[in-house]
């Protein structure tokens, strides 16, 4: 029987307080596109992690979440390729309400291949 791969997004896969946001947006690499905003630190643990801002600006708060569970999701699918793990911070940009789901994985796959296998 194939070996069942892990595809939960538990609190071990989120960047959840200040200060690792901090050292994130400090020292991490940033990369950007019209749609979002993406930085970028390795880390020394054993999983990547994901931190997700979307400011009040951008739409309602459900246009909000569904940016969120969009992200979230995308990063689910593809936590298991990096080839080392890395904290990331999204972003989301105003642009990105234009995006259907597959165009904004493919974007964003695109803007982290680098930190892929």
């Amino acid at each position: 029987m194939p070996e069942k791969r892990d595809e939960s997004f538990s609190k071990e896969h989120r960047l959840r307080k200040s200060t690792e946001f901090r050292r994130v947006f400090s020292r991490g690499k940033r990369t950007g596109t019209r749609y979002f905003v993406v930085y970028s630190l390795p880390n020394r643990l054993p999983l990547p992690r994901l931190g997700i801002q979307v400011k009040a600006k951008i739409g309602s708060a459900a246009k909000r979440n569904y940016i969120k569970r969009m992200v979230r999701e995308t990063f689910r699918k593809m936590k298991t390729d990096f080839r080392q793990p890395v904290d990331l911070i999204f972003i989301a940009e105003k642009e990105i309400l234009n995006l259907r789901c597959s165009e904004f994985e493919e974007e964003f796959r695109k803007v982290v291949s680098r930190h892929l296998r």
